[in-house]
């Protein structure tokens, strides 16, 4: 269950909710936070919300940006694109035409968000959905998805249906791409000098070498091409 008190926590991550009007969003925001439902109201510029889950053993805080869309609050949500680390997509599930929508959304993701954010589809109103339709809804929004190359959740805020595992899985994602570009950052700062102590210094380089001993003792490695060159120059 959240948690919406200040309470200590492992890690903050940042969402930003964004679709079109009458999609679902502050409904979807209100049963993460709250746990219950709300009867969709219009949003104006953007409500945040705070709660705090666990997910994998860590204390989450999740700052949500609850964001509007109607076009005249467009300058204002943008700013929120950029300062988010993870995006949740909404599209309403109901309405046949939503996933052809999809792609002006993304453009915008593309364009006022940073690089390394995630984005995740989600429909909402999944409880408005016969068995039929929600199988056609789910194999239509993985296509949309996949093409998009994020992934897709279908959810109804209404019966608390996928509501949470949706927040959980962008924020896992969050976690992977920030564990990814600091293994990048690392590997960006190894000096050439360590590099080559790693490549130089290593039995497979050279067996005869070792880090305990000065240089002027160390047998010379040679290279394979140049002990060729050297055996062809013998002959």
């Amino acid at each position: 269950m959240p948690d919406a008190s200040p309470d200590a926590f492992d890690e903050c991550v940042k969402i930003a909710v964004i679709g079109p009007q009458g999609s679902g969003k502050t409904s979807l925001v209100h049963r993460c936070t709250t746990s219950w439902f709300c009867e969709p109201e219009p949003t104006f510029g953007v409500d945040f919300r705070l709660c705090t889950i666990p997910i994998d053993g860590r204390q989450t805080r999740l700052h949500l940006w609850d964001t509007t869309g109607s076009a005249r609050f467009a300058k204002i949500t943008h700013a929120y694109y950029r300062i988010a680390q993870g995006i949740l997509l909404v599209y309403d599930a109901t309405d046949a035409d939503a996933l052809g929508r999809v792609g002006t959304w993304l453009e915008q993701v593309s364009t006022y968000a940073s690089d390394s954010v995630c984005v995740l589809l989600c429909g909402t109103k999944a409880d408005r959905l016969s068995k039929e339709e929600r199988a056609r809804a789910l194999i239509h929004g993985n296509t949309t998805a996949a093409r998009a190359g994020i992934a897709h959740v279908l959810t109804s805020a209404k019966d608390n249906e996928g509501v949470l595992p949706a927040f959980e899985a962008l924020t896992r994602e969050v976690r992977a791409a920030a564990a990814q570009r600091s293994r990048a950052v690392v590997l960006r700062n190894e000096t050439f000098g360590e590099r080559m102590m790693k490549r130089c210094y290593s039995p497979a380089a050279c067996p005869g070498l070792s880090c305990c001993m000065p240089l002027w003792h160390q047998p010379i490695c040679e290279s394979p091409t140049s002990v060729h060159r050297r055996a062809e120059a013998a002959m």
